[in-house]
C-alpha cells in the first residue's frame, strides 16, 4: 500500500524529535563502564543522595495528592468567586524560573519568617534540611498533579454522581465509590509526572537546601569539582531508576481491563467499599417512603406516593422553568411532554434533589422534600444514556444502592437476581457496561432503579436513543412493569406517540423566549385524548401533530358556529367560542374521495392534490382547496383509488372533529 507524503514527512520529523531525547540518555547510559557504574553505586555519598532524592519525591508526591485531588475537584465541578484567579496561581510554578522559586521560598520560610519560626518551634526546619527539598518538590510538581487530577475529574460524566446520589449514595461515597475510581488513571498520570519532577528538581532546591544533596545537586557538584567522567555515571544512574521506576507505573496505569470478567458468585459479591458509612433513608421525617427493614435487614416495598408541586421555579444559567404546578397522582403513569431544552430534565432533576429550586416546594406523599438531599428522597432515576456506572459490572450496578442501605450479602444478591430476572438480564450480571447494547443497557438502568422499590420512578427520555424494533420492545416492557408495580412513573420525553401510548396523563411544556432569557412553562395538562384531540394552544396543537391548523373567525349562528378562514373558506364547528380563534381539524378526521361525498357531515369541500408525501405505513395527501389539507390514508387506499399529484378531489369531516382554540 502506498504511503502519503504527508504521512512519511510527519514521520521523519517525529523520528527526529525521539531521536533528540533517547539518544542523549542512551549514550550516557551505555558508554558508561560496568565497573564504574558498579563502583560509583556503592559509595555511600551516592546511596544517601539516591535514597534522599527519591523518599523526597515521594513524600512531595504524597502530600500533592492529598493537597491536590480535593482541590483538583472542585475545579472540575464548582463555578466559584475566583476560581480563574485560583487556576492561574496553580499554574504560576511552570512559567517561573525555579532558582526564583528556591529564593521565594527562602524568603517565605527562611528563619526570620514568622512561618519559618512557626515551624522551627514544631521541629521543622526548611534552610538546609530534608523538609526544604520536599517543600521545593511540592512546588514545582504540584502543577502536574492538579491539572491531570482535574482533567480525569471533568472526563467523568456528572450525571454518574447524581445517579449515585439517587441511589441513596452521599457526597463523601459519591466521591470515593465514583468520581475516584473513575479518574485513577488520570490522576495516577499526574502522580508519575510529579514524582519525575521533583527527582529532576535543582534550581530551588539549591538554593533552599543545597545541603544535605539529592542526586541533582551531587551530580552538579562532582561535574563542577571532578569533571564529566566522575559525574557520567550518577546520571547514567538516575536515567536507569527513573526509567525503571516510569516504565512499571505507566504499564499500572495504562492496564486495560478485561472485556469481560468471569461471573463471580452472586453471593460472594464484595463488599461495598464504604459499608462502615452506609446511609439508610431518614426515617426521623416520617415519610412514607423511608425504607422499612424487615427480619434480618430485608427491605420491603414502598408504596407508591403522590408528587404535588406548587409555584416550581428552577434557575439554570440562562434559563428558567417557571411557576409549575401539578399533582401526581400515586401510581399514576404521568408524560412530561415537550420539545429540547424546554426544560423537562431540569423538572426531573428538580424532583430528584439535584437541583435546588429558587421558588416552590414539593410533597412526595405528605412530606416536603423541597429541600431534602437526593439520598433521602427514595426516588429512582434513569437518564436518557442510561448513567450505568462504567467500571462496575451488571450485577454490582444493579447493587449499588442496596449495598449503601447495608443489608446483607445475602439479601443483595437474592434482590439482584430476582430484579435482573424480571427485566430479562439475568444472563448478563457479569458483563460490563461497555460490552452491552442500548436496550440491554437500559434494561440495567431499570432494574438499578427498581431493585430499590422507589415510591416515585423518574424516567429521563428512556427510549430516545434506542432503534425502533428495540424502542417498541422496551415501551412494552414499561407498561409491563407500571401494571405490575405499580410505581408512581414520570416519564420524559418529546415524543408524542410514546406520550400517548404509556400515559395515563400528559403534561406539555413550552419553551418562550422574551427579553434575552429561555422559559420553560407548563401550557397543559389532560388525559393523552384531551391533549390529542382538545389542545389548548396553537403551539400543543403543533406539537401533537395538527397539521391542519388556521387561522379564522368565529360566528356563532345557532347551535353551530361557522369559522372563516384562509382563502375565505366557511367552516362548520360545534363551538360556542367567537371572535379570533386557531381551527383545528386532525388529519385522520378527513375522509377523501374521487367523487361527491354524500355524508351527513357538514362540511365538504372540493380541491386539487399538490403532493403526496411518504409517511411509512400511511401516506399524507396534501389537498390545496384553499387552503391546503392535510389528509391520512392508507397505501391501499391511494392504490384503489388511483390517486396522483393534479387530481381533483373531494373533502368532508364532521362539524364535531373541528376543535377551536
Amino acid at each position: 500500500m502506498k504511503i502519503h507524503r504527508m504521512y512519511l514527512t510527519f514521520g521523519l520529523l517525529g523520528s527526529l524529535l525521539v531521536v533528540l531525547i533517547a539518544w542523549p540518555l542512551l549514550k550516557t547510559v551505555l558508554f558508561s563502564p560496568p565497573a564504574l557504574l558498579w563502583q560509583t553505586l556503592l559509595e555511600r555519598e551516592v546511596q544517601e543522595a539516591l535514597l534522599r532524592t527519591f523518599s523526597a519525591s515521594f513524600l512531595a508526591t504524597s502530600l500533592a495528592t492529598v493537597l491536590g485531588i480535593p482541590l483538583a475537584y472542585l475545579l472540575a465541578r464548582s463555578d466559584f468567586p475566583g476560581k480563574n484567579l485560583v487556576e492561574g496561581i496553580v499554574n504560576l510554578p511552570i512559567v517561573i524560573p525555579h532558582s526564583a522559586v528556591g529564593l521565594a521560598l527562602l524568603l517565605a520560610f527562611g528563619r526570620p519568617t514568622l512561618p519559618g519560626q512557626v515551624f522551627e518551634r514544631l521541629g521543622i526546619r526548611f534552610v538546609s534540611a530534608f523538609p526544604g527539598i520536599v517543600l521545593a518538590m511540592l512546588f514545582v510538581g504540584l502543577t502536574f498533579l492538579v491539572n491531570a487530577a482535574r482533567e480525569g475529574f471533568e472526563s467523568v460524566d456528572p450525571r454518574l454522581e447524581k445517579i449515585a446520589r439517587t441511589l441513596g449514595a452521599s457526597p463523601w461515597q459519591t466521591f470515593w465509590q465514583i468520581s475516584l475510581p473513575l479518574a485513577w488513571r488520570s490522576i495516577l498520570s499526574g502522580m508519575i509526572l510529579t514524582w519525575a519532577r521533583g527527582l529532576s528538581e535543582f534550581g530551588s532546591i539549591a538554593i533552599l537546601a543545597y545541603h544535605p544533596m539529592v542526586a541533582s545537586v551531587l551530580l552538579y557538584e562532582r561535574f563542577e569539582s571532578m569533571g564529566l567522567a566522575r559525574a557520567q555515571p550518577v546520571a547514567a544512574w538516575l536515567v536507569l531508576i527513573c526509567l525503571g521506576v516510569f516504565v512499571v507505573l505507566r504499564l499500572i496505569g495504562g492496564r486495560k481491563e478485561p472485556q469481560e470478567t468471569p461471573p463471580p458468585p452472586l453471593t460472594d459479591l464484595p463488599p461495598s467499599p464504604s459499608k462502615e458509612r452506609a446511609v439508610r433513608l431518614d426515617k426521623s421525617a416520617g415519610g412514607k417512603n423511608s425504607p422499612p427493614s424487615g427480619p434480618q435487614g430485608r427491605e420491603e416495598k414502598n408504596p407508591p406516593l403522590s408528587l404535588l408541586v406548587r409555584g416550581l421555579q428552577v434557575d439554570a444559567g440562562n434559563f428558567s422553568l417557571h411557576q409549575v404546578d401539578l399533582e401526581i397522582a400515586a401510581g399514576e403513569y404521568f408524560v412530561l411532554l415537550g420539545p429540547t431544552g424546554a426544560g423537562k430534565t431540569v423538572f426531573l432533576e428538580t424532583v430528584a434533589g439535584l437541583r435546588r429550586p429558587a421558588q416552590g416546594y414539593l410533597y412526595l406523599g405528605k412530606r416536603e422534600i423541597t429541600r431534602l438531599p437526593p439520598e433521602q428522597r427514595g426516588v429512582g432515576f434513569v437518564y436518557q444514556n442510561q448513567s450505568l456506572f462504567p467500571h462496575l459490572t451488571v450485577a454490582e450496578n444493579i447493587a449499588f444502592g442496596l449495598r449503601l442501605r447495608g443489608l446483607p450479602p445475602g439479601e443483595v444478591a437474592r434482590q439482584v437476581e430476582e430484579t435482573a430476572g424480571a427485566l430479562g438480564i439475568g444472563h448478563l450480571l457479569f458483563r460490563l457496561p461497555r460490552t452491552l447494547s442500548g436496550g440491554e443497557a437500559q434494561r440495567v438502568a431499570l432494574a438499578r432503579a427498581l431493585v430499590l422499590k422507589p415510591s416515585l420512578l423518574l424516567l429521563d427520555e428512556p427510549l430516545s436513543a434506542l432503534d425502533p424494533g428495540t424502542r417498541e420492545a422496551l415501551q412494552e416492557e414499561l407498561r409491563r412493569l407500571h401494571r405490575e408495580r405499580g410505581t408512581t412513573t414520570i416519564h420524559v420525553t418529546h415524543n408524542f406517540e410514546e406520550a400517548v401510548s404509556l400515559g395515563n396523563r400528559i403534561a406539555v411544556l413550552q419553551l418562550e423566549e422574551k427579553e434575552g432569557r429561555r422559559w420553560g412553562r407548563i401550557v397543559q395538562v389532560g388525559t393523552p385524548e384531551e391533549i390529542f384531540r382538545q389542545p389548548a394552544t396553537p403551539f400543543v396543537a403543533q406539537f401533537v401533530g395538527a397539521k391542519n391548523l388556521f387561522r379564522g373567525t368565529a360566528l356563532r349562528a345557532g347551535e353551530i358556529t361557522w369559522v372563516e378562514i384562509e382563502g375565505g373558506l366557511q367552516v362548520a364547528a360545534t363551538s360556542n367560542r367567537e371572535g379570533p380563534v386557531h381551527l383545528m381539524v386532525r388529519p385522520e378526521d378527513i375522509l377523501l374521495s374521487t367523487v361527491p361525498v354524500r355524508s351527513s357531515a357538514r362540511n365538504c369541500f372540493r380541491g386539487r392534490i399538490v403532493e403526496i408525501r411518504d409517511g411509512g405505513a400511511i401516506l399524507y395527501v396534501v389537498v390545496d382547496v384553499p387552503p391546503r389539507f392535510n389528509v391520512l390514508i392508507t397505501r391501499l387506499s391511494r392504490e384503489e383509488m388511483g390517486l396522483e399529484p393534479g387530481m381533483e378531489v373531494y373533502l368532508a369531516f364532521k362539524a364535531s372533529v373541528v376543535h377551536l382554540l
